[in-house]
């Protein structure tokens, strides 16, 4: 069965309890752990999603290809998740040969301790549970050359807020990249 037939499938069964609140909406794919593998699988080689991060990927390889600068670039992601966009991006930099500082941020604690795992051999990661909704660490101001958010911000209580928060982030003459 196609990936996403099967994710649709899992929340359809659970749609009515998902919708009325009595049961969490991510415990489907987050609860079981064949779920949790078909829902990276899409995030990472969905065309759909694929498409956008492969063009970030070439978008952030022009930019910071073209640096006349010196030291590594800091790269924030923020809502990382599944670490679908960050694998591709991570290896894409590492391919061309660009020094990074790679943040992996998400809301879920148990999230950032995967990417740990999954990221551990990457020296020039780190990783933090963070909310862009909340008052960010003071060492991040004005400290990123570019931040990252795929198919996430729009999901934020208050987006003005949010974006407001990630371009406090952004260091003079940095992106911020939303895809």
């Amino acid at each position: 069965m196609p990936v996403c037939t099967g994710l649709f499938s899992i929340i359809g069964s659970e749609l009515a309890p998902c919708l009325t609140g009595a049961k969490d909406g991510l415990q489907p794919f987050f609860g079981n752990k064949e779920n949790k593998q078909n829902l990276d699988d899409v995030y990472e080689n969905w065309p759909l999603l694929r498409s956008g991060t492969r063009t970030l990927g070439d978008f952030l390889g022009n930019l910071l290809s073209s640096y006349d600068g010196s030291g590594e670039f800091r790269i924030l992601e923020v809502r990382a998740g599944t670490g679908g966009t960050t694998k591709y991006l991570v290896q894409h930099l590492r391919e061309l040969g660009i020094p990074f500082r790679y943040i992996f941020t998400d809301l879920s604690a148990s999230l950032v301790m995967q990417a740990k795992r999954t990221f551990k051999d990457i020296q020039t990661m780190e990783f933090s549970v963070f909310d862009v909704e909340k008052e960010p660490d003071a060492s991040w101001l004005s400290s990123f050359h570019v931040i990252v958010s795929t198919n996430c911000i729009h999901a934020t209580r208050n987006l003005t807020n949010s974006l407001t928060t990630l371009r406090r982030l952004v260091r003079d003459g940095g992106v911020l990249a939303i895809v």
